[in-house]
């Protein structure tokens, strides 16, 4: 408890002490603590020069915000990932699992889409088919939209028309 204490106080002195900020994060989790660790992340975050520390910063928050049963805030955290970086996979993958275990099946359809255009941008049509496809199995499966399901995973056989889950998935809406 007194080392948390004046690790405590070195870092509300300098809070770009790394060394008293990574101390503080390593007895948190010794200690079992939750609210102080995320916390100290904002303040991290707040304080963080770069883009690339910032998101990753703010994916641990995520992470410990939903392990708290926050979901709502974790899934505000990893927008504003993606916000400040669109291509941030590992953010993507966060916030769309946490939309998918939350029954968020709208929003979880909007970043679908919203990579989509990322990936084109980017022009890789790997990505792009890859999420289109993932984007019609939540049409058909979770928004229960057979027609945009279709439409959806006909969009990838123009593109490749030997796509094999595309493939699968227009044979199974044609039963």
């Amino acid at each position: 408890a007194r080392a948390v204490q004046l690790y405590e106080e070195l870092f509300e002195n300098d809070v770009e002490d790394a060394e008293a900020a990574s101390a503080l994060r390593d007895l948190y989790a010794a200690l079992g603590k939750r609210r102080e660790p995320a916390k100290l992340l904002q303040t991290l975050i707040d304080t963080a020069s770069g883009e690339e520390t910032r998101s990753t910063l703010r994916i641990e928050l995520a992470k410990l915000q939903d392990a708290m049963g926050d979901s709502s805030a974790a899934i505000e955290t990893l927008r504003s990932v993606l916000e400040e970086n669109r291509g941030r996979t590992d953010a993507v993958v966060a916030l769309s699992d946490l939309l998918e275990k939350g029954g968020k099946d709208e929003e979880l359809a909007e970043l679908l889409a919203g990579q989509i255009e990322a990936a084109k941008e980017r022009s890789d049509a790997a990505a792009e088919l890859a999420l289109q496809v993932r984007l019609g199995e939540v049409y058909e499966t979770r928004l229960k939209d057979a027609g945009k399901a279709l439409a959806t995973f006909e969009a990838v056989l123009e593109r490749d028309e030997t796509h094999h889950g595309a493939l699968e998935a227009v044979a199974r809406l044609a039963e």
